[in-house]
């Protein structure tokens, strides 16, 4: 409960061109989940083990993987979903890998 009450306050704190952007973001990962990934389990499986081989290596950072392929990689995550739609792939799956001493983010597919 602590980590979504600091996440509150620190919304709350953005400036209001800050949490447009926000939730523009956030409605077009809404669609693109309503759209649906590919469902293909070994690229799920393939993700994630390039995500347990190179967890370190990408702490705090946003991946996009096509099955075990980094497609792109940053701390933003705009900038990485900017990124692989410029690359023009399809259906890249999308997380931010944490450092261990942070809440995990459940990735999906872009």
């Amino acid at each position: 409960m602590k980590i979504e009450q600091e996440l509150i306050e620190r919304l709350r704190a953005l400036p209001e061109e800050r949490k447009e952007d926000l939730l523009r973001y956030v409605a077009e990962l809404e669609e693109l989940e309503r759209e649906g990934g590919p469902g293909d389990d070994e690229r799920v499986r393939a993700a994630r083990r390039w995500i347990d081989d190179h967890r370190t290596e990408y702490a705090g950072q946003w991946v996009a993987l096509d099955g075990d392929r980094l497609v792109a990689s940053g701390t933003d995550g705009r900038q990485v979903v900017e990124r692989v739609r410029g690359e023009g792939i399809e259906g890249p799956y999308l997380t931010r890998i944490d450092a261990e001493d942070e809440a995990a983010f459940c990735g999906g597919w872009l």
